[in-house]
């Protein structure tokens, strides 16, 4: 009778948590050593389809964020990996567009922006190229006739950024008075202007 010693198991790399934005393909592996290796992959402590040492994703969705872990056993014993997370970033979305203002020089104009993904975004505003503002709202004060034009927002997170559509501010002249009227005298009967 011949007897056959298994190898015993022993993880030498194991899966590493990791961010991706929904869309992306990722792959989570592991590496060990031993004889007739079998792998156990859980997502929240529960059994998940998956026998070998590669557990892979085609293109993520938020569904898949969770807590993953992976078990390598033979015959001969089982050891379990740290357990590691998949993070899916939402992807940058720009739900509501700012709209063009109209005011008066010395009035007031917001403009506003509303945008998801995850990591939540930041918004920038620029004018002329120049940064003017953040935040979702831009409100501009005493408004001059040199802040009337097309403004801008980015919209960025660390996943990326997406420019807003161009909206203007539209400042009108105020009413200004140029000339007093005089005091003058004239003739009963007289034309007067």
């Amino acid at each position: 009778a011949s007897v056959t010693v298994l190898q015993g198991v022993s993880i030498t790399q194991s899966p590493a948590s990791t961010a991706a934005k929904a869309g992306d393909s990722v792959q989570f592996s592991i590496t060990a050593t031993g004889d007739n290796l079998n792998y156990e992959w859980t997502k929240n402590g529960q059994v998940i389809s998956g026998t070998t040492s590669t557990l892979g994703f085609a293109s993520v969705k938020e569904v898949d964020e969770a807590t993953y872990g992976c078990r390598v056993y033979n015959g001969g014993g089982s050891v379990a990996c740290p357990s590691f997370t998949l993070t899916v970033n939402s992807p940058l979305t720009i739900t509501r567009q700012p709209v063009t203002q109209n005011t008066y020089e010395g009035g007031s104009a917001t403009l506003s922006v509303e945008a998801s993904g995850d990591p939540a975004p930041t918004v920038e505003w620029y004018f002329g190229g120049a940064l003017v503002g953040t935040g979702n709202s831009l409100t501009l004060n005493n408004i001059k006739t040199s802040q009337a034009g097309d403004y801008q927002c980015v919209v960025k997170n660390s996943s990326g950024s997406i420019n807003c559509n161009v909206a203007s501010i539209v400042v009108s002249n105020s009413v200004k008075i140029t000339g007093q009227p005089s005091n003058t005298i004239a003739n009963e009967g007289a034309a007067l202007t």
